[in-house]
């Protein structure tokens, strides 16, 4: 490879970066802002960017992800641009945090996002394009500012100034808006003579759903006449008893059993959602609950009853997928729900 060839194609390639980047960012919005079960870029349970969007490094050190990789394939591109050997370091950094991203995605989220997967070839073959370029060019004052200082300081802006519209609501402190348990058991919270009553079926481990959520408490908050009322639709039967088996919703109706369902609610859509079991003990110490009336709530005859009945409910309301909403008896998806009490 001459030194000319070299050039080109990690150009091409550090360009090629920056725009995926660029769209995955914009998915990594998209998702949190208005997020849909169809998006373009979820096939399946396999290819699910909403479910990689609410991996625990989907956002690192305050920035999203795919922030940190446009800034990193900018720096890239510049050194690229100056035949610098500081490409090499960068690509091989780029490289290996692809490798550990891609195994984070399939060892612990259990999804892929094909952007993301398109990034991470891209890296790699930067790597190996920067390896082989030859005779690259020192590193000097110029090249250090363009390809380091530039991208770092938008970094720290972006880490100050970005709005976290990632961040979910956390009522660990308690809700803050009335509360209640319905004529039929089922726990709501909102105004007392609402415009709209709002039954949102949802399952904790279903990304889209905590997403939904999100959206919806923040509408109350911000003012709308909303009162949301908690049902389930779980993706596992609730007729086994087996620790892990609707785990999250046990733990929810059991956190109510104490006065506490919100916070509880609030704290596995957090913490649950996009992943496997994830046990609600540690939840139940945090918001100061009985923690040995929790256990044995959570695994009582009643409790599972309780969550069979639930999960029977949403059948006979023909709800299948999550989250779906039900306002006077019609069926809504998240999206037409939203525009409904906007």
């Amino acid at each position: 490879m001459s030194p000319k060839t070299g050039r080109t194609i990690a150009i091409a390639l550090a360009a090629t970066g920056l725009l995926l980047s660029a769209v995955l960012e914009y998915v990594h919005v998209k998702t949190y802002i208005d997020v849909t079960a169809d998006s373009f870029c979820t096939v399946g349970a396999t290819l699910d960017c909403g479910q990689v969007a609410l991996s625990r490094f989907s956002v690192f050190l305050g920035v999203p992800m795919p922030v940190w990789g446009f800034f990193g394939f900018l720096s890239m591109l510049v050194a690229a641009i100056r035949r610098s050997r500081l490409l090499f370091p960068l690509a091989a950094f780029s490289a290996v945090a692809s490798v550990a991203l891609f195994f984070e995605s399939w060892l612990h989220v259990g999804s892929f996002c094909m952007f993301c997967e398109a990034v991470h070839v891209v890296a790699i073959a930067l790597a190996i394009v920067a390896w082989k370029i030859p005779e690259p060019q020192p590193l000097d004052r110029k090249t250090l500012i363009g390809a380091l200082g530039i991208p770092a300081a938008f970094l720290i802006a972006a880490a100050i100034f970005v709005p976290s519209y990632w961040v979910f609501a956390l009522w660990t402190d308690g809700p803050p808006k009335p509360t209640g348990v319905d004529e039929d058991g089922h726990q709501w919270i909102g105004e007392q003579q609402p415009e709209f009553v709002l039954h949102e079926f949802v399952d904790y481990h279903c990304p889209h759903c905590a997403i939904s959520s999100n959206l919806m408490k923040m509408k109350l908050v911000d003012g709308a006449s909303i009162k949301i009322v908690r049902r389930h639709q779980p993706r596992n039967k609730c007729t086994i008893h087996k620790p892990q088996i609707c785990s999250s919703m046990r733990a929810a109706h059991c956190a109510g059993k104490q006065g506490k369902f919100w916070e509880m609610d609030s704290w596995l859509f957090a913490h649950v959602a996009g992943k496997g079991f994830v046990s609600a003990r540690p939840a139940a110490e945090e918001l100061g609950m009985d923690v040995d009336a929790f256990d044995v709530c959570i695994d009582s005859d009643e409790t599972w009853e309780w969550a069979a009945a639930e999960a029977k409910a949403a059948r006979k309301a023909r709800v299948i997928d999550t989250p779906t909403y039900l306002i006077d008896g019609k069926k809504y998806q998240a999206k037409e729900a939203r525009a409904l009490v906007d």
